[in-house]
């Protein structure tokens, strides 16, 4: 599978955020090997946080409009935390393609989409973000987006794992 990627990222790569946080006197700083706004965080745009909007950190999405393509199949949205160690090709043949292995196996990571990371989800996981329902091949999607977020643990990604997908059909 080929991604085409619809929006850009929200970090301290892209010359347009660094510019927006610049002109609010926020200060982008080398810390940890990487540029971080203030000295902190590497996202400028984040859904939470709200104690980072002094650092000029915002959650206002960047919005597109995009008809479907006869040759599309569906769409992700992954955090940073997948695209950290993980292609977005690669996570959509995880989804729409099926049948895929990560590239380097280490030890079994336990992944719940409750948001549980243990072996047994509780009761106390009560949050409405924690949930996921599906509709449709409900099982079939469920288990292939565990595996995506499974292989992006596996590859190293030291950051937040997150991935939704829609299919065309």
């Amino acid at each position: 599978f080929m991604a085409t990627r619809l929006t850009e990222d929200h970090g301290t790569g892209n010359r347009r955020e660094i510019d927006r946080l610049e002109k609010l006197g926020v200060s982008i700083v080398e810390s940890r090997g990487k540029l971080r706004v203030g000295g902190e965080l590497l996202v400028t745009r984040a859904l939470g946080g709200a104690s980072y909007k002094e650092l000029g950190v915002v959650a206002s999405p960047e919005v597109q409009f995009r008809h479907w393509k006869a040759s599309d199949v569906g769409l992700i949205l992954v955090s940073d935390g997948v695209t950290e160690k993980m292609s977005a090709s690669d996570a959509c043949t995880f989804v729409f393609g099926g049948d895929h292995t990560c590239k380097r196996t280490v030890a079994e990571s336990v992944i719940a989409l409750s948001g549980d990371t243990s072996a047994e989800s509780g009761d106390d996981a009560t949050d409405a973000w924690n949930r996921v329902e599906l509709e449709g091949e409900s099982q079939l999607m469920r288990e292939r987006i565990e595996r995506a977020l499974k292989c992006a643990l596996e590859l190293g990604s030291t950051d937040n794992v997150a991935l939704a997908a829609m299919s065309r059909a």
